[in-house]
């Protein structure tokens, strides 16, 4: 099992190449976007709930350009 440096370094090229990153943002903001509007039009709550853990994770991802950057700095 690869530790938490080793797999952030792997995603370095991704993280550092502007055309794949914005790429790679494009598509999570486009689900973002998707589970917002479930979370606005739904009254159902299991769906809410999923749509928000869902929204979690997408915003986890987009903050991960700094992640692997920071932690390749300490």
């Amino acid at each position: 099992m690869h530790n938490n440096k080793d797999l952030l370094s792997r995603l370095k090229p991704l993280c550092n190449n502007s055309t794949l990153w914005e790429a790679f943002n494009n598509y999570l903001e486009y689900h973002a976007e998707s589970h917002m509007r479930a979370m606005e039009q739904t009254d159902n709550a299991d769906l809410w709930k999923r749509s928000q853990g869902s929204l979690s994770i997408i915003r986890k991802l987009q903050n991960l350009r700094n992640e692997v950057n920071v932690k390749e700095i300490t």
